[in-house]
């Protein structure tokens, strides 16, 4: 039991120093990227195909791609890696 409530005690610990985002400042159409670098600070990997910009954020296992158009934010997808292949999920802004 007592071994228990030690990890109990470690996970949540290391829960608290997890830095979260609040990504309530995000409207598709309107946030620039100087707005979300602003917000989130540096991205892990810029990729620019064309004038089409993706600012990619790790977070742990996962990652977070938004990627802008005309400089403006046209996407918001959530990049989880599952046995090597990546698994992209576009995430509603509304």
């Amino acid at each position: 039991m007592k071994r228990l409530i030690i990890t109990v005690f470690f996970i949540a610990s290391l829960a608290g120093c997890m830095k979260s985002h609040d990504f309530g400042f995000l409207k598709e159409g309107e946030t620039t990227p100087v707005q979300l670098v602003e917000n989130l600070g540096e991205a892990s990997t810029v990729i620019d195909i064309d004038g089409t910009v993706s600012y990619v954020y790790n977070y742990g296992m996962h990652q977070k791609a938004f990627t802008f158009e005309d400089g403006v934010l046209i996407l918001l997808e959530n990049i989880t890696e599952v046995d090597g292949d990546y698994i992209f999920e576009t995430v509603d802004l509304d």
